[in-house]
C-alpha cells in the first residue's frame, strides 16, 4: 500500500495516477468544504486539482463509513 503521499499506485501491473495529500502548512485557509477559516490539509485530485479541506469535514466523510 503506498503513502498518501505518493501520486501513483501499482496495481496489476500498472501505474495509475491516484490523490494524494499535498501538505498540511498550518495556517488556517478557507476550507472548500464548510466555508470556515481552519488549518486545512491540501488534497491534489486525479486531474491534478487542489482540494482544501479542514480535520473536521474530512472526519465527517470517514464518518459515512460507519
Amino acid at each position: 500500500m503506498g503513502s498518501i503521499y505518493d501520486t501513483k499506485l501499482q496495481k496489476n501491473g500498472k501505474e495509475l495516477k491516484k490523490w494524494h495529500l499535498l501538505f498540511i502548512d498550518g495556517d488556517e485557509r478557507t476550507c472548500d468544504c464548510c466555508d470556515d477559516q481552519k488549518i486545512c490539509a491540501s488534497i491534489v485530485n486525479l486531474i491534478g486539482d487542489v482540494t482544501i479541506v479542514c480535520k473536521d469535514c474530512l472526519m465527517d466523510v470517514v464518518k459515512e463509513f460507519d
